[in-house]
């Protein structure tokens, strides 16, 4: 096999080419010279579109940078505060949800909301039914932006579990607690968990 020349070797092979093409006359030597002309235009024109793939790709990746922050940030965990773990804490130590919910609505809008009063009664209301208060988990929490997010979890009690969703925001001194809801059905909570419902009547 006769090897390919390299581009240098090419390079060369042009340019004694066009020695020669300069030096003779004759149609042959315009049709070479209008080939090598047209050569040169293709790349010329090669050049120009590979440099613009380059420039396009550039850009393409500067662009994606942000997109790809914003998605990390509303995609990542949000931390469990220390308000949440507050009012657990006293929930636990004076056996009453008053104590808890009075923690979660300090700082935020619940502070001048009824909300949390009425959580409260309802707690108090289903007291005998649920038992004691036991513990907490935290199921899943997500960043919705970079200064809210949301906190899924169950609260144990002795003979029943409740699901609750916090919606947090973090202002400029710490988190506080923007909304929160509970519910004994865990997809009234948490909508991406489905439970078909089972038919009684025979």
């Amino acid at each position: 096999m006769i090897p390919r020349p390299s581009v240098k070797m090419a390079d060369l092979l042009n340019s004694d080419l066009r020695i020669c093409v300069q030096d003779s006359g004759g149609p042959i030597a315009k049709s070479i010279r209008t080939i090598l002309h047209q050569k040169e235009i293709i790349m010329k024109i090669s050049r120009l579109m590979f440099r613009s793939v380059l420039l396009l790709l550039g850009l393409g990746c500067c662009c994606l940078l942000p997109l790809s922050h914003a998605r990390g940030a509303a995609g990542a965990s949000v931390p469990v505060p220390n308000i949440i773990q507050n009012g657990f804490s006293l929930w636990a130590k004076n056996r009453q949800a008053s104590w808890a919910f009075d923690a979660w609505k300090i700082g935020g809008l619940m502070e001048r909301d009824n909300k949390p009063d009425t959580l409260s009664r309802y707690f108090s209301r289903i007291d005998l039914a649920l038992g004691a208060y036991k513990s907490y988990e935290v199921i899943e929490t997500k960043r919705i932006s970079q200064n809210s997010g949301v906190i899924y979890l169950s609260v144990n009690f002795d003979r029943a579990v409740m699901f609750g969703r916090f919606l947090m925001y973090q202002t400029d001194k710490d988190w506080v607690v923007q909304n929160m809801d509970f519910s004994p059905k865990p997809e009234a909570m948490m909508p991406w968990l489905a439970f078909e419902g089972d038919s009684y009547t025979q």
